[in-house]
């Protein structure tokens, strides 16, 4: 696996009111896949101090530049609980989609069915807005630039893999908002089943592939890595496992003109709470993590 890793030797400028405050600093090695760095390591006065970008963008680790209200530990919080509760609900709607005396226990139409994967989209999508609003205003990693007072809602950040990542998980939240409101309606034949309901989620289902691999990829620093001493490590590979699955599931919930199977159907909800419960644990796990940074 090829990664990107060079040596840069120098001091990190400061400002003048800044150097009798804070210790001097050299970066010594910067780490990253292709042309992401998410990995720098310096030394300073007081020893060999490492800066990782998701620990940056989410007010983790140790601190290099003052953490601004995006991310403090209620932000960190805000974005799990609504990822969290919307993987619930996905869950919830898929356990008892696959099994109908369930559904019947609990006196719940299909319409309602439907309508719990809505509401658990529309949570979901407040989830990784929030995400999104985090990673744009991420500080700038210099003493010389204090964090702006100006918020940024979506911004602009394409060497940044954090914020692609966000990026396209709240693009595919917004087409899964769409596929489980038009599933919600819904819309009669095969044709219009596909085009409004399978296509808004097989997109969808792609763009959290891509974020799903860019947000391990930022944590890796590298194409692909095995960490399992790492919480973070495991939080981003259990939500690419969940977006694997709903990938999966997205391709297994195309209907032919005579109409899908039961098998298929069966298959296509399987995945869906294989997904759901990945991005709920995944979502747990995150809320630990923003714990354990804030003591």
């Amino acid at each position: 696996m090829m990664h990107q890793d060079f040596t840069i030797k120098g001091p990190v400028t400061t400002s003048t009111s800044m150097q009798d405050k804070a210790p001097k600093e050299a970066l010594i090695r910067a780490q990253g896949a292709g042309p992401f760095v998410t990995l720098r390591h310096f030394s300073s006065e007081r020893g060999p101090r490492i800066w990782k970008a998701r620990d940056h963008r989410k007010g983790l680790g140790t601190r290099f530049v003052p953490k601004t209200v995006f991310q403090s530990l209620t932000f960190n919080l805000l974005i799990a609980f609504g990822f969290a509760i919307g993987a619930l609900l996905f869950s919830f709607g898929a356990a008892v989609s696959l099994t109908p005396s369930l559904a019947q226990g609990v006196s719940l139409t299909q319409t309602q069915i439907n309508l719990v994967f809505l509401i658990g989209s529309v949570l979901f999508t407040s989830g990784a807005y929030l995400q999104l609003i985090q990673s744009a205003n991420a500080p700038p990693l210099s003493r010389i630039t204090t964090p702006s007072r100006s918020r940024v809602l979506i911004g602009w950040r394409p060497d940044d893999p954090g914020w692609i990542a966000s990026i396209t998980q709240f693009a595919g939240t917004l087409l899964f908002n769409i596929n489980t409101f038009d599933a919600w309606l819904g819309v009669g034949r095969w044709m219009r089943q596909d085009g409004l309901i399978w296509a808004p989620d097989l997109l969808g289902s792609v763009l959290f592939l891509i974020s799903g691999y860019l947000a391990l990829v930022e944590t890796s620093h590298n194409w692909w890595s095995w960490q399992p001493r790492s919480l973070a490590w495991w939080i981003v590979m259990i939500n690419f496992v969940g977006c694997v699955a709903f990938m999966i599931s997205a391709i297994f919930a195309f209907v032919p003109p005579t109409g899908p199977s039961v098998m298929i159907i069966a298959l296509s909800t399987g995945f869906t709470l294989i997904g759901s419960l990945s991005f709920l644990i995944g979502a747990a796990l995150s809320v630990p993590e923003a714990l354990a940074a804030s003591h």
